[in-house]
């Protein structure tokens, strides 16, 4: 009887044992190598592949890439076996100012904590800019293709004085490429340029008038809506609220001639924490060497950057085409790099005639917005 017993038992045990054994072999075969450990610890799939993408968007937040710079992402049902997931494809723009590595080590680390890995890694680069793709799984279960894409560098141009309407400014709303608007207050096509730009995807600013040196000479007249050394700084927030209210959709500013009133600190602090109230970022058009303007914006906390390039100051095409070319320069020894120009025919045929010449050398170009800091 105890041998009968004991048999059984041991027979029992060898059925268990090996019913485990079909449904482990099962898994393996959907999943990949795993340790009885992890399989049984069951995971849920669709669950840990939000988790990871989640993961992922937060750790590249940290380094300064947001959801601006997603440049496409869909996601496909995938199912394998009784496994179901959810799988995401993400093309992400990272900035030229960081290695590449620095962003594949960050991913890699975080994949790794939140129980996934790394699957597959290929480098490359096309068009100039370099290109990371990085396989993420669980297990043997592909969840992600993260591809980052890193320009050479990045250029915006703003186009100052818009507001009077004219071919050169359609033939500007025409391009192909992010322009940014510079529209001065009270001109008789502000609000319609401003509409139309917006509608085309190019980032709309308000250019505010600024006392520049030699005023108040007939040629020195910043025009309508400008803030003088004059102006009691009681009237200055009235004043860039009536410039605001005729353009519509303004993210930012940059300064109208203004060359004596940006070296004035007392004057730039009041304007500069005005528009900070406002959410609006400012750019120093440099109209004076001597400029406190950038600095002061920074030193508020205020989103900000600076021109780097004026690229019309002489109306000839070959001098407008070479001052892009410095732009590149810039942007190619720095990552980045602003340029202004005007609303010329000129200046508009230069443009395009030097996109695809940036675009080869890898430049991105892009709107201010994601410039400034």
């Amino acid at each position: 009887m105890t041998d009968k017993y004991r048999f059984l038992k041991i027979t029992m045990v060898i059925a268990i044992l090996g019913l485990l054994f079909a449904c482990f072999w099962v898994d393996y075969q959907q999943m990949g190598r795993v340790t009885l450990f992890d399989w049984l610890k069951r995971i849920d799939y669709e669950a840990k592949a939000k988790e990871i993408d989640s993961a992922i968007d937060k750790g590249l937040a940290e380094l300064g890439v947001g959801r601006k710079d997603i440049i496409e992402k869909y996601s496909k049902k995938e199912k394998k076996g009784k496994i179901e997931w959810t799988h995401t494809t993400k093309r992400v723009r990272v900035s030229p100012k960081e290695p590449l590595e620095k962003y594949e080590k960050a991913v890699t680390q975080i994949v790794k904590r939140k129980g996934g890995r790394i699957v597959k890694v290929k480098k490359g680069e096309i068009k100039g800019k370099k290109i990371l793709s990085m396989k993420i799984g669980i297990r043997k279960i592909p969840i992600q293709r993260l591809i980052l894409e890193q320009p050479k560098a990045r250029v915006a141009i703003i186009i100052d004085d818009l507001g009077m309407g004219g071919r050169a400014t359609k033939e500007l709303l025409a391009i192909d490429r992010p322009l940014n608007f510079s529209i001065l207050p009270f001109l008789p096509h502000s609000k319609d340029i401003a509409s139309k730009a917006k509608k085309k995807g190019f980032l709309v600013m308000l250019h505010l008038p600024m006392e520049p040196k030699g005023y108040p000479a007939r040629d020195k007249d910043p025009g309508k809506g400008a803030i003088l050394m004059s102006t009691p700084r009681r009237e200055i927030a009235k004043i860039i609220a009536r410039d605001l209210s005729g353009i519509p959709y303004v993210q930012g500013v940059n300064n109208h001639t203004g060359s004596r009133l940006t070296e004035d600190k007392e004057m730039m602090n009041l304007i500069l924490k005005e528009l900070k109230k406002r959410n609006l970022f400012f750019i120093d058009s440099k109209t004076s060497d001597e400029s406190v303007a950038y600095r002061e914006a920074k030193r508020l906390g205020l989103k900000c950057g600076e021109r780097n390039v004026f690229l019309d100051n002489e109306i000839d095409l070959d001098y407008i085409k070479g001052q892009i070319r410095l732009l590149a320069k810039i942007a190619l020894n720095e990552g980045e790099a602003i340029g202004i120009g005007h609303a010329h025919s000129l200046t508009v045929q230069a443009i395009k005639e030097t996109i695809p010449e940036l675009e080869n050398q890898g430049i991105e170009f892009v709107l201010v917005s994601e410039l400034v800091e």
